[in-house]
């Protein structure tokens, strides 16, 4: 996902992980939703500014809100800024590429539908179906590393 976006090719990523792997592999912070949280962060509930989790993190933002942790449990409101954002990128995805999901937990799971709705081309990487097989215009049941590699070697071949 990286290399998609050194390439300028990747120009969003929503995630449901929560472990922190895709800001420490170089995705940009500015192009990631993270839907569930991130152990790794914090967030004030009033304005949603991410803090890192260390012992100095204030407990209160400079908006006055509280800080507490950014992972979302069941029940738990969804972070409402992640979610506007995916909610918008997935609406303007001219390709719309999931990887390694069965797309059954909601909100993300919906996503490419809206992505489709609006003229996305749907590229699913999944060991195992997903909820939304039949809307894929590709559809590879194989690893997803080994997947991602042959695209960016063909779109470095262009």
């Amino acid at each position: 996902m990286v290399k998609l976006q050194d390439l300028g090719m990747l120009k969003f990523l929503i995630s449901q992980n929560i472990d922190n792997l895709h800001r420490t592999s170089g995705i940009q912070d500015d192009l990631i939703a993270e839907l569930h949280g991130n152990v790794t962060l914090a967030r004030c509930q009033d304005c949603g500014k991410k803090y890192a989790k260390t012992w100095d993190r204030p407990n209160k933002c400079s908006c006055g809100g509280p800080i507490k942790s950014f992972i979302i449990k069941f029940n738990d409101e969804m972070p409402k800024q992640e979610l506007a954002h995916a909610f918008e990128h997935s609406k303007q995805a001219d390709v719309y590429l999931v990887v390694g999901s069965s797309l059954i937990t909601q909100p993300a799971g919906s996503l490419p539908r809206i992505a489709k709705r609006n003229g996305a081309k749907l590229i699913f990487i999944n060991r195992g179906e997903t909820t939304l097989d039949r809307l894929a215009d590709l559809r590879f049941n194989e690893n997803s590393n080994d997947v991602l590699t042959a695209i960016v070697e063909e779109i470095k071949n262009e």
